[in-house]
């Protein structure tokens, strides 16, 4: 399924791109500067909005439709994408070629993303920690 979605991709890009007023382009890592980061589908660098995209196998696309919200298990990769790049606002998309597309507008939660930022800078810290407990000459 993983593989799948990853070759879809490009044709998802292609859909919203052809089909929104977006145009997203693929980009790279964008790093806190703290430790931790995002990878990011796609940027609408004139809007400011970012993309995370989704093609699942149909059964879990319809899912998606079915409740037409940003699905729980990616609340926090979306949110955490708010954070990390500055973003009001991301899309949501599950695109399955043989069905309707779901597209949401995600807004920042900033409740959560202070508790994310905390969860994440405590984490980093304690990561950065034990690093330094290793030995230096191995």
């Amino acid at each position: 399924a993983m593989l799948r979605g990853t070759i879809m991709e490009p044709e998802a890009l292609q859909w919203i791109n052809d089909n929104t007023e977006y145009t997203f382009e693929e980009v790279g890592f964008f790093d806190s500067g703290k430790g931790y980061g995002c990878s990011p589908d796609a940027i609408d660098f004139e809007k400011k909005v970012g993309l995370e995209m989704k093609c699942p196998i149909v059964t879990t696309h319809d899912k998606y439709l079915n409740k037409n919200i940003l699905p729980t298990k990616y609340i926090s990769q979306v949110q955490g994408q708010l954070m990390i790049s500055g973003y009001d606002k991301w899309i949501f998309m599950s695109y399955h070629p043989d069905r309707e597309k779901m597209i949401i507008e995600v807004e920042r939660d900033e409740p959560f993303i202070n508790k994310l930022r905390e969860q994440l800078e405590i984490n980093c810290e304690i990561i950065t920690k034990e690093v330094d407990k290793l030995p230096k000459d191995v």
